[in-house]
């Protein structure tokens, strides 16, 4: 109960609240009550814009098509703020499937409102689009098809669509999104939208109402990358494929060798059924061979490919295909190891919960004399180490497995991570091999452990770990490392360069070095570094070297290109290659500090373009389908094959000159 001055009070202020309620409900007498979200009217049918649920000057946006992609297409574009217009064969069936503020109306109208079109239609109807060419022309058609199957022939969907429109600017986009993802909104891992066009202004117009829809745009570069935008979808876990395979074989053989050792050897000579062992113990002596021959397998392709540089004597040889692929799978044939490895410790755990094994036990109770001695101190020593080797393989292993996850490696920098997959990992790999010496130990020598002649399980699964070990320990003597580091740094083996003396009566005292690849030899104590010829004091005897004058070294040099020649005693000469067009290096220069920068696709003609000027024709292999910016370099380094070094200087030139009037310099 209120006392009778607050009751006052209480009244006058509710008497002003409703006063205020009044003179709000004058003012604004419809929006308060109109509902957030509204619901067609009964007949559905199109119905015309509201400019005040979207921005001023935002584009309209048509959408062709009201299968379940278009309608959340227009859910995610009507919450943007864009106006949104729906051609459809069927207007009014179709009208009360999207929101009420997209207007659902025919084809034709939808095209000729639109700004900018998705086509929303399956590929095979395409050519039902027909009709709308003369409306569409100008306009920026953005396809969201996928095809049913990977197509790696071509032509693409959007380059087909492109054929049909040719007065239209194609993008494609989106098809790797899902109808759920853009109803929901962009979360997490569902944020790029990878997009190629040939006309970059349209691709520009595609990236800026993505980021308004709060994805983010990633440009792929010219419309020849829509075949493999297209079949990104339709890839199952490719990266996945060998591991999973090689595992499961390997799985396969171990298991199917372990029976016929441990099962069916003992039924066939001695009648003795131990079937009862397939399903966990002879399992849980797979599963350790495979996981220690995986984790060999992460740590073999990076011997391999240390001693191809040492043989080859640089690192600027391609690895073979085969071994590219190797290195590239190298982390899931870890998860893969260290799932097998996890499962073994499982198995392990439950080994003493079976009947099996506790029928064993009171047998082997009952069998014991009296006054027997059962402790062995080499059995018991055996196993405790064998266990506790076990325990810090395992752990590693789950270091490495954890360290490779996204979310964990983006948190370390190079040099950590590098540190724990390679040292620690090489240290996991020395436990798991010790882990399994110890479960052998003396049981090599045992004649009766070769059933069918067959040697026992361990010593097949240890030659490709100690393979990998003791070439690691070849790599790591000192005279090796030292070369290996060498290489790695620059230093080519094949590039050792010899000068001869200088005669009076050999062109003014000087032999002619012009060209300098014939004279290519394996002298060790001169040799050609990728930046310049380095002519040391251990090229030749100090008294030889003295009588070379600075300056016969520097018409050496001019004849090379630039130098650099010490009048010092260190008797050392550089000779650098000859500087490049002048023009052409300040458009490498100028390309640098333009005030904004260009797209991907303009990105990557200007590599193409400079690669070819400095390289020439490609010579490497194309990277693989999920390095997508390092595709994109090679195709557009590949599409200027045949151009002349002399050729690509102009035109990246002229591609400069471009740039810095359309960008800003």
């Amino acid at each position: 109960m209120l006392s009778g001055r607050n009751a006052s009070v209480y009244r006058e202020r509710r008497s002003g609240l409703s006063k205020y309620l009044k003179v709000c409900q004058c003012i604004m007498p419809d929006e308060m009550s109109r509902p957030l979200i509204r619901g067609r009217g009964e007949g559905g049918g199109s119905r015309h814009l509201e400019a005040s649920m979207s921005e001023a000057g935002a584009p309209v946006i048509g959408i062709l098509g009201t299968g379940d992609f278009s309608r959340s297409l227009a859910r995610r574009l009507v919450a943007s703020g864009y106006q949104v217009v729906v051609g459809s064969r069927n207007p009014k069936r179709s009208a009360a499937l999207f929101p009420e503020e997209a207007e659902v109306t025919s084809q034709m109208e939808a095209a000729s409102q639109a700004d900018l079109v998705f086509v929303a239609v399956f590929p095979e109807h395409h050519s039902t689009l027909v009709d709308l060419k003369p409306t569409l022309a100008g306009k920026i058609l953005v396809d969201v098809s996928n095809g049913l199957r990977i197509n790696r022939d071509g032509p693409s969907n959007a380059e087909q669509l492109a054929d049909l429109f040719p007065e239209s600017s194609v993008v494609k986009g989106f098809n790797t999104i899902s109808a759920w993802t853009l109803q929901m909104g962009p979360r997490d891992g569902s944020r790029q939208i990878l997009l190629c066009s040939n006309n970059s202004k349209a691709k520009t117009s595609v990236m800026q109402l993505c980021r308004r829809m709060g994805f983010v745009p990633v440009d792929m570069g010219l419309l020849s990358s829509s075949l493999e935008i297209e079949n990104l979808p339709l890839y199952l876990f490719p990266s996945w494929r060998i591991p999973v395979l090689c595992t499961l074989s390997l799985f396969i053989f171990f298991y199917t060798y372990n029976f016929l050792r441990d099962v069916l050897q003992p039924y066939v000579t001695a009648h003795k059924s131990v079937f009862y062992k397939m399903p966990i113990e002879t399992v849980n002596v797979t599963l350790p061979s495979v996981a220690l021959v995986m984790l060999a397998l992460v740590y073999l392709p990076g011997v391999c490919a240390a001693f191809l540089q040492l043989w080859s004597g640089t690192k600027y040889n391609r690895f073979p295909n085969w071994l590219d692929r190797w290195l590239t799978r190298r982390k899931q044939l870890g998860l893969c190891s260290f799932l097998c490895a996890v499962l073994h410790a499982i198995y392990s755990l439950c080994l003493p919960m079976r009947k099996s094994a506790r029928f064993k036990l009171l047998s082997s109770f009952k069998q014991v004399k009296e006054g027997e001695d059962l402790w062995i101190d080499e059995e018991v020593w055996r196993m405790e180490l064998y266990l506790s080797v076990g325990i810090m393989a395992l752990g590693l292993l789950s270091l490495l497995a954890v360290t490779s996850l996204p979310s964990v490696a983006n948190t370390i920098n190079w040099r950590e991570f590098s540190f724990i997959q390679c040292t620690l990992g090489n240290c996991a790999l020395s436990m798991a091999t010790l882990h399994t010496l110890l479960f052998g130990w003396d049981r090599a020598f045992d004649p009766a452990q070769y059933r069918f002649y067959l040697p026992p399980t361990f010593i097949l699964v240890l030659i490709l770990p100690l393979t990998v070990l003791l070439g690691r320990l070849a790599l790591c003597v000192p005279c090796v490392a030292r070369r290996l580091r060498q290489i790695r740094r620059g230093w080519e083996k094949s590039r050792h360069i010899r000068f001869t003396l200088p005669d009076d009566d050999c062109r003014n005292g000087l032999e002619d070095v012009s060209n300098v690849a014939a004279s290519v030899t394996g002298n060790p104590r001169c040799y050609l570094s990728t930046a310049y010829i380095v002519v040391t004091e251990s090229c030749f005897n100090k008294n030889e070297l003295k009588q070379i004058p600075t300056q016969k070294k520097d018409t050496i040099a001019e004849r090379v290109g630039q130098a650099r020649c010490s009048n010092s005693s260190s008797k050392v000469c550089q000779f650098q290659p000859a500087v490049m067009n002048e023009s052409f290096e300040q458009a490498v220069e100028d390309v640098k500090i333009l005030k904004q920068r260009p797209g991907y696709g303009v990105l990557g003609e200007v590599y193409g373009l400079y690669k070819q000027a400095t390289v020439g024709d490609v010579n490497i292999g194309r990277p693989g389908i999920f390095d997508l910016a390092g595709r994109g370099k090679w195709d557009a380094w590949e599409r200027r094959k045949g151009l002349s070094k002399d050729e690509a200087m102009g035109a990246y030139v002229k591609l400069v000159e471009e740039l810095k009037k359309e960008y800003g310099f």
